[in-house]
């Protein structure tokens, strides 16, 4: 960045990074406080850093991050085979098909030849399917015996809700000039 080479060759870039909130709120320290460091005159001497919002420390990713962990286990082979492992032996061939046909995925095609869309697109048709059956969310095909109706009963049954207001951040992002109106 401050060699003016590739992106930056043309000047400023805005880009959009996340930190740890203690660092972030060191990287944005003005004059006089008590966390201004070293990071905060480097950062600032070559950018204009802004702390545009905090994401709370439990997201609710967890839907994606299980079917992403389960379908890149299997990441040279079908799709299929992955989703697979998400379901019981009994269901898992319908439930799989079932949810690669709603979602207008091959089942032949590996999981690193899909986009983000389909894997939103999957990730939105799995929790649906966890929401409609109790107990499959945290169903895992490594302990088969503890089944579906045992696993209904549980806390855990259904997956966590977003718990975030969806309408505070436009679907089409922000300018960087408007960052203002966003921030916590």
């Amino acid at each position: 960045m401050s060699y003016r080479r590739d992106a930056w060759r043309f000047g400023r870039v805005p880009l959009t990074l996340t930190f740890q909130m203690e660092v972030a709120k060191r990287i944005c320290s003005p004059i006089d406080d008590d966390a201004r460091a070293r990071i905060s005159i480097m950062a600032q001497y070559l950018t204009e850093p802004k702390i545009l919002f905090r994401i709370p420390g439990k997201l609710p990713l967890y839907v994606v991050e299980k079917l992403c962990r389960q379908v890149f286990h299997y990441r040279q082979k079908y799709m299929i085979k992955g989703l697979k492992t998400l379901y019981p032996k009994e269901i898992a061939d319908e439930m799989a098909h079932q949810l690669l046909k709603d979602c207008r995925v091959n089942p032949k095609a590996p999981s690193v030849q899909l986009g983000i869309e389909e894997f939103a697109d999957l990730a939105a048709g799995y929790e649906k399917q966890c929401r409609e059956m109790p107990g499959l969310f945290p169903y895992d095909y490594i302990k088969p015996n503890r089944t579906v109706a045992m696993l209904a009963k549980t806390a855990g049954a259904l997956p966590p809700t977003n718990p975030f207001k969806v309408e505070k951040m436009p679907e089409e992002g922000i300018r960087l000039a408007e960052a203002d109106k966003f921030l916590c």
